[in-house]
């Protein structure tokens, strides 16, 4: 007996069944992490019973991973006013007890306190003309430069609600994480046709996602049939549905949360439905 071909030929055979394995297993875990056609279509089916429009299309079949945002307070430090207001600036209120504290410049002022601050640009203001009023976008880039300029890194903030009375814009801002939104976390702004003339709220940076936890999370289907049968309204047409990552306003008092993972489901009337993407539960 040829042993040297015989060994080849075993060898040959291994490699194969090495190979199929793999395939089914890459096959599984693909299947895994998608919900199948067939219980998007079911779900479509329960929502439209229930008064509740959604296309097939608008649901995401791809599973999402089970981890918690981690988040920092962005004045975890006191010291961070001069990220904002540079390295001159006085102490003009100290309470760390009661983590109170007021930071002067000839810049601006800084007033923080627990969860909250506020920012006040001490220029005068130069309102935008009523004939010449910029495009949204374009004042958009004009304050999320502005704020990279703060200490609001680029790419972390969101800006949303934008609105002008007379000559100076208003918007409201979120964090972002590589495109997803953090909601719970949020600040106000004013800003003139030169620069941001106030900020006030609460922010956290985003730092990482945590380590993914080995349970799954709900699917979002289970999430809509739960919503339609739960709703009173008379009709709801679904217009979009993402998931984000949400902080209670309970910890906001916190140097380091944990977002946690959330579906949002926005209907046609701008309102945004916002589930615990782990229990179900609705969080907004």
């Amino acid at each position: 007996m040829n042993w040297g071909r015989a060994k080849t030929i075993l060898i040959i055979m291994f490699l194969a069944t090495d190979i199929f394995l793999l395939v089914i297993l890459m096959r599984t875990n693909i299947e895994t992490l998608k919900i199948p056609q067939k219980t998007i279509q079911e779900t479509v089916k329960i929502m439209s019973e229930n008064r509740v429009s959604i296309k097939p299309e608008q649901i995401p079949a791809k599973r999402v991973k089970n981890q918690n945002m981690i988040m920092r307070n962005f004045f975890y430090e006191p010291t961070a006013a001069k990220k904002i207001l540079g390295n001159e600036v006085t102490l003009a209120l100290s309470n760390p007890e009661q983590y109170e504290f007021q930071y002067e410049n000839s810049f601006g002022s800084l007033y923080i306190q627990g969860n909250g601050f506020r920012f006040q640009n001490k220029k005068v203001p130069v309102v935008y003309s009523a004939s010449q009023l910029p495009q949204a976008e374009a004042v958009s880039n004009r304050i999320v430069s502005a704020l990279d300029g703060l200490g609001f890194t680029k790419g972390t903030t969101l800006l949303y609600n934008i609105w002008e009375q007379d000559g100076i814009y208003h918007c409201d801002v979120m964090p972002v994480f590589e495109n997803v939104k953090i909601y719970g976390i949020s600040m106000h702004i004013t800003a003139d046709c030169e620069d941001i003339l106030t900020i006030e709220g609460h922010w956290f940076e985003p730092i990482e996602p945590e380590k993914n936890e080995p349970e799954l999370l709900l699917d979002v289907t289970a999430v809509l049939t739960t919503m339609a049968l739960e709703s009173k309204e008379s009709l709801v047409e679904i217009t979009d549905i993402s998931h984000g990552y949400y902080a209670s306003n309970e910890f906001l008092n916190s140097r380091e949360i944990a977002a946690v993972p959330i579906y949002v489901i926005t209907d046609r009337t701008g309102h945004a439905h916002i589930y615990d993407a782990r229990t179900g539960t609705k969080v907004e």
